[in-house]
């Protein structure tokens, strides 16, 4: 299509000629659904007419405006997003030191400390004194006579360690990792008579959701007294792991056995 201009605001047009010596006549051109250029609609005059689109000066301000619109918009949302966040982080923290208190405020302080004392006073006293320990490997022992010795031949632990959750609950314990390693599984309890240790080892066992191989020798060792559903469960799981095993090993039995018949007669 011959004689295709542009109007100062952007259209696309065809010169149909001349009005006189400075207007045109010109007839703007549209896209159809198909995409095709036509000529389409009323005829206009036009005094300016340029050989390629271009745009004003307001126009071009425009964009730059909204460009530089957008760029700040997204800056500050994500400023604001991230501030949002860390409200939301810090009320949250907040919320749970609050909880924390609370539930702090509901356990019996004072029993602990009574029990804190009474530690202490059995450990400086020079009575036979028997120490429970937690962890895997559980036990009642005499202190001074079973106690692991250090490099130094020296027996050594915490005697207070402060524990505490979430959920406010916090106790004071020894533990026998003097120099700060171990956890809380590692802690200590003393007694100054041998029965009572036997009770706090049965209630330990009592408490626990399953027994292990150590749980039920240490629970024959000391006279304590096992849970039948426990131990019932305990032996089903035993059973079932051993008809697995077997299971297991027949067939590899059974692999071998085949290698070797075939290195024998071939």
């Amino acid at each position: 299509m011959d004689n295709i201009k542009y109007t100062t605001d952007g259209k696309k047009v065809v010169v149909i000629g001349d009005l006189n010596q400075t207007e045109k006549i010109v007839q703007e051109i549209f896209v159809t659904n198909n995409g095709d250029e036509i000529p389409s609609g009323e005829r206009f005059v036009v005094k300016s007419l340029l050989d390629e689109p271009a745009k004003s000066w307001k126009e071009i301000k425009l964009e730059q405006i909204e460009k530089d619109y957008d760029t700040i918009s997204k800056k500050w949302k994500n400023n604001i997003d991230c501030l949002n966040k860390e409200k939301n982080r810090a009320y949250k923290l907040l919320e749970n030191e609050v909880k924390w208190l609370e539930n702090v405020a509901k356990h019996p302080i004072e029993q602990q400390v009574k029990e804190i004392i009474n530690t202490l006073t059995i450990f400086i006293s020079n009575k036979p004194k028997w120490v429970f320990t937690d962890g895997w490997d559980w036990n009642i022992r005499e202190l001074n006579k079973e106690l692991e010795l250090d490099d130094y031949g020296d027996v050594r632990f915490r005697l207070l360690s402060l524990y505490g959750n979430s959920e406010g609950e916090i106790t004071w314990r020894t533990n026998r990792w003097w120099d700060g390693d171990g956890s809380e599984s590692d802690g200590m309890q003393f007694f100054d008579d041998y029965n009572k240790a036997i009770l706090y080892a049965q209630k330990y066992l009592d408490n626990m959701d399953e027994y292990r191989d150590n749980d039920i020798k240490k629970a024959k060792k000391f006279g304590l007294k096992l849970d039948d559903k426990k131990l019932k469960s305990k032996k089903t799981s035993d059973k079932r792991n051993i008809k697995y095993n077997i299971s297991k090993y027949e067939k590899e039995i059974a692999k071998f056995k085949k290698e070797l018949y075939d290195l024998e007669n071939n």
